[in-house]
Order: structure tokens, then C-alpha cells, then sequence
């Protein structure tokens, strides 16, 4: 039989609330808290600050997605500003015409009108996000080791996938990541990441643009 080494784990109270104490069982580390839950030593590991390669799939595909998905998303302000200024160009701006992008549906109905800029910035919005929570879907699948010692239901494991998924996508957004994977994707990463101070340029070009179309409407 197999030695027992370090020290039984011993429950005692302090202060009116449960503790457990902490050991070792067979060179695995138990420790507690007030809930009473144990954690193996690889659990401990996996619980420790989350750098940002551990946010990136293995290889360099995943971290082309990141960043081009940034890239899109980047580019909604200034696609949506000019947009907005041909819609004013073209009196199209008014509540009558809003009232056109009700549902998602009527978006699409839009792309051949002087609201097309503002519906393909709205498509364009929605799309990069659906499209980042799907790339970090497969992030947020939890292993039978990593599941807390209680009864999870079906339900209440996908929320969770769900929650962590879109903790993820946040996540991958932040600019160590995305340095990361500029340095995983090498030339072509580099590339991609000149999408930030093109869509800057853009967005502030967008900005004087549409300053200037205010300026010129006719008070009503």
C-alpha cells in the first residue's frame, strides 16, 4: 500500500465558518477554503494569471483570424461616418428613412440605397462579432479535470461555455494579444497590423468629412 506522505487533512472552525485544512495525499496538494473544494496540483497550475498565448489556438491560423477580425472591426467607424455624410448628401438621414433599418432583414434591403454606408457598417459590426465569439468557441470547452467537484447539468454547462466564450472574444480583442499573434503570423501578420493607423487615418479624414457636410445643410 502506498505511503501516505505529508499531513492528513483536518477540518476545524474558526471564527464560526468551516476550513479545511491543507496537505499532501499522495504527491497530489490538497487545499481548501470556506467551500471545501480540492484542487489537484495540475488544477492549481491551470489556475494561474492567463497569458496571452494561452488565448491563442496552437499555430498560426488563429492568430491570422484575430487579426483580421480586428482589422474589420476597426473599420466601422469610418465606414459608417462616410456613410452617414452620403446619406446626409442625399437628404436620406431623416426618421422616415431610419425608421427603414427596423430588423436585420431590412439592412440588407438598404445596401443600394444612400443608406448603404450606414447598413454595411451596422452588417459589418454584427458580423465581426458573431464571427469573433465563434473563433473563440473552441477556447471555452472545459476538460472533465478542469469542471468543479459538483453535478453540472447540460444546461448550465453550455451557459457557462457561453459566458466564457464571450470573455474570450474580449479578451483576444486586448493589445497583447494582438501582438502575439502579429508575432505568430510573421510577415503576414505584420500586414495585417497596418490596419490600425490606416483605419485611424481613415477614421479621422471620415471625421473632418463629415464636419464638413454638417456645415454646408441648409437650417431648416
Amino acid at each position: 500500500m502506498e505511503t501516505v506522505a505529508a499531513t492528513v487533512v483536518r477540518v476545524h472552525r474558526h471564527g464560526g465558518r468551516r476550513r479545511v485544512g491543507a496537505g499532501v495525499r499522495n504527491g497530489v496538494v490538497v487545499t481548501g477554503g470556506e467551500d471545501g473544494v480540492r484542487w489537484s496540483r495540475e488544477q492549481k497550475s491551470r489556475a494561474a494569471p492567463v497569458g496571452p498565448s494561452a488565448l491563442l489556438r496552437a499555430g498560426q491560423a488563429d492568430a491570422v483570424v484575430v487579426l483580421v477580425l480586428w482589422a474589420l472591426r476597426r473599420a466601422f467607424w469610418p465606414v459608417l461616418l462616410i456613410g452617414t455624410s452620403v446619406a446626409l448628401a442625399a437628404d436620406r438621414l431623416d426618421a422616415e428613412s431610419l425608421d427603414e433599418l427596423a430588423t436585420p432583414a431590412d439592412l440588407l434591403g438598404l445596401l443600394l440605397t444612400p443608406l448603404a454606408g450606414i447598413a454595411a457598417a451596422l452588417i459589418l459590426r454584427l458580423g465581426v462579432s458573431w464571427l469573433a465569439l465563434l473563433a473563440a468557441w473552441p477556447l471555452s470547452r472545459w476538460g472533465d479535470d478542469d469542471a468543479p467537484a459538483t453535478r453540472w447539468s447540460a444546461y448550465r454547462g453550455w451557459v457557462d461555455r457561453w459566458r466564457l466564450a464571450q470573455a474570450y472574444r474580449s479578451l483576444r480583442w486586448t493589445w497583447a494579444v494582438r501582438v502575439e499573434a502579429i508575432e505568430r503570423a510573421g510577415v503576414l501578420g505584420r500586414r495585417l497590423a497596418l490596419a490600425v493607423p490606416i483605419s485611424s487615418v481613415a477614421t479621422v479624414l471620415a471625421v473632418i468629412g463629415f464636419l464638413v457636410m454638417v456645415s454646408e445643410l441648409e437650417p431648416p
